[in-house]
């Protein structure tokens, strides 16, 4: 992520906006079936990336006086698919 913002500054001299979309679906389960390795790899898609995607971008907004930061989430976290446990949780991680 540090690489992605130098290349920012680089190429444009400052960061004024970001659009965070990163995020996977997982297996259509149950949720007591999940592996934990498998819960793991979907909180790493769709929630470690976007804080430190976050943690970086604020970090260079916060140093230059300003800029915005859109975080994408699933729809899935205000109306769940038919059968999706995964998804809700980490999306309403950004959305609330």
């Amino acid at each position: 992520m540090k690489a992605m913002i130098q290349q920012t500054l680089t190429a444009f001299g400052r960061l004024d906006c970001a659009f965070n979309n990163a995020g996977t679906n997982g297996p259509w389960t149950e949720i007591h079936d999940l592996e934990l390795a498998e819960w793991n790899r979907l909180m790493d898609a769709n929630l470690t990336t976007t804080f430190l995607c976050m943690k970086h971008e604020l970090r260079q907004m916060l140093a230059q006086g300003g800029g915005v930061i859109v975080n994408c989430a699933s729809g899935a976290a205000h109306v769940p698919a038919q059968g999706c446990r995964i998804i809700p949780p980490p999306s309403t991680a950004f959305t609330g």
